[in-house]
C-alpha cells in the first residue's frame, strides 16, 4: 500500500490518488468516467454494487467490490475537504459568495448519507456473514462521521466566519494561524482517515487514533494563548473571542468524527478499542457516564 501511504503522508491527492490505484486494476478510463458524474448520483450506487460484489465467494469479485465500496466513500470524504478548504479560505479571505457555495456542499454530503444508508439497511440481514455485516457496519459508520463532520464544519464553523464578517472583525494574526493550522491538520487526518478506511493498517489507525489526543493538546494551548493575549488587551483578540474559542472546540470536534469513521472499527477488530477511558468501580461499573463521542 505504498500508494496509500503516500496519500496518508499528504503527498498525494485523494481522488488522483484513487485514479492511480483503480488505474492499476480497471483501467484508467473507467475512473475518468466515473469521476466525471455527480458524486451525489454515483457515490451510493458504487457503494451498493460493491457491498453485492463483496459478498462473491471467489477473491476477483470481492477484491472489486472493495475498490468500488472505496470509490464511493472516498469520493464523499473528497467533498468534506473540499468543505475545509473552503473553510480555510472563509478565515482567510472572507467572501460571502464562497462561504454560501461552501455550504451548499453539505447538501451533497447529507444525500449522500442519506443515499447510502437507504441501500445497505435494505440488504436482508439473514443473507449476511459475519464479515459481510461487519463491512456493512464500517461503510455505515464512515459515511455517518463524514457527514457529521461536515455539519459541524457547515453549521458552526462557517457560520462563525459569516458572524464575523458581518461584524466587521478579524482575528489576531496569531489566532488566525492557531485556527488555519488545525485545519491543516484535519485535512491531514482526512486523507489518513481515507487510505486507512481503503487499507485497514493497524499501524495507520494508531496513528489516526492518537490524533485525538492531539487535537485535545492543540486546543488547550491555542486556549490558553488566547487568554494570555486578552490579559494583555489585544482589541482584535476581544472583539472575536467567543468566535475563536467556539471555533477551536469545533476543530476538535471535527476530527473526533475523522478517528470515529476510520480508526476505532480497525481498532475494535483487533481488540485494541478499550470499552471506555472512564475508571471503573469494583463492580465493573463506570464511575461516570461514558459519552461514544467526545
Amino acid at each position: 500500500m505504498k500508494l496509500a501511504g503516500s496519500v496518508a503522508r499528504g503527498l498525494v491527492d485523494l481522488v488522483p490518488a484513487l485514479a492511480v490505484m483503480l488505474g492499476a486494476n480497471v483501467g484508467t478510463t473507467l475512473i475518468v468516467q466515473v469521476l466525471s458524474f455527480n458524486v451525489a448520483d454515483i457515490a451510493p450506487a458504487l457503494i451498493l454494487v460493491g457491498v453485492l460484489m463483496f459478498r462473491r465467494a471467489s477473491a476477483a469479485p470481492r477484491d472489486f467490490g472493495r475498490v468500488l465500496i472505496g470509490l464511493g466513500l472516498l469520493l464523499m470524504a473528497d467533498v468534506l475537504g473540499t468543505i475545509l478548504s473552503g473553510l480555510r479560505d472563509a478565515f482567510t479571505n472572507g467572501d460571502r459568495r464562497q462561504i454560501a457555495e461552501t455550504k451548499r456542499l453539505d447538501d451533497v454530503l447529507d444525500k449522500l448519507n442519506t443515499a447510502i444508508k437507504v441501500y445497505l439497511t435494505s440488504i436482508d440481514p439473514e443473507a449476511l456473514s459475519d464479515a459481510d455485516h461487519r463491512r456493512v457496519s464500517e461503510v455505515l459508520a464512515f459515511a455517518l462521521n463524514m457527514e457529521h463532520a461536515g455539519d459541524i464544519v457547515v453549521r458552526n464553523l462557517l457560520s462563525i466566519a459569516s458572524r464575523r464578517l458581518k461584524r466587521g472583525v478579524s482575528f489576531s494574526h496569531a489566532g488566525r494561524a492557531e485556527l488555519l493550522a488545525l485545519i491543516d491538520r484535519l485535512q491531514k487526518n482526512l486523507k489518513l482517515a481515507a487510505s486507512l478506511f481503503m487499507s485497514g493498517d493497524e499501524r495507520a489507525a494508531r496513528l489516526l487514533a492518537a490524533e485525538k489526543e492531539v487535537f485535545r493538546k492543540l486546543e488547550t494551548e491555542a486556549t490558553q494563548a488566547h487568554f494570555e493575549r486578552l490579559r494583555a488587551g489585544r482589541l482584535d483578540t476581544v472583539e472575536t473571542s467567543t468566535m475563536h474559542l467556539d471555533a477551536l472546540r469545533d476543530l476538535k470536534s471535527v476530527n473526533t468524527h475523522l478517528v470515529a469513521a476510520a480508526a476505532y472499527p480497525v481498532l475494535e477488530n483487533t481488540g485494541e478499542l478499550l470499552p471506555s477511558r472512564i475508571r471503573q468501580d469494583e463492580d465493573g461499573q463506570s464511575l461516570m457516564t461514558r459519552r461514544t463521542i467526545d
